[in-house]
């Protein structure tokens, strides 16, 4: 069976009427983009925040770390307990720090990389969609 170019095109056209949602799928992808790209906004945000608040920390530390000259006082219960709280005070900054670091190089670098996938593939496949438009266009004539 032979079908002539004006044929498909006619059926294929009654079926894009009913099956065709490219202004509905476009939408929803653009959301899921769009929502990365703000989840990646927060992300580098907080990336911040933490490394301001360690910093802050690290600057607390370095104030009431009690210093070499006061050694007498150590022997005291009291004494060995707020350097134990002012030590661990630091090593919550520095935990603050590897949250921070590890949210830019592993979470924001894989988020990046979806949107600019995510990117790429609505561009091809509109672009296929155009050129679908274009051959259809030049079938009718």
């Amino acid at each position: 069976m032979v079908y002539r170019c004006e044929e498909v095109l006619l059926s294929h056209n009654k079926f894009n009427e009913t099956k065709d949602q490219w202004e509905c799928i476009a939408g929803h992808t653009l959301k899921g983009i769009n929502f990365l790209e703000q989840y990646g906004h927060f992300v580098k945000e907080r990336c911040q925040i933490e490394l301001d608040y360690a910093r802050g920390l690290r600057r607390l530390v370095k104030a009431y770390l009690p210093k070499k000259k006061e050694c007498e006082d150590l022997q005291f219960t009291s004494v060995k307990a707020f350097r134990d709280v002012v030590n661990e005070t630091a090593d919550l900054a520095g935990q603050h720090e590897v949250i921070s670091e590890t949210l830019t190089s592993v979470v924001l670098t894989e988020i990046g990389n979806l949107v600019k996938e995510f990117k790429e593939d609505r561009k091809k496949v509109y672009s296929m969609k155009d050129c679908k438009r274009f051959s259809r266009y030049y079938c009718m004539l």
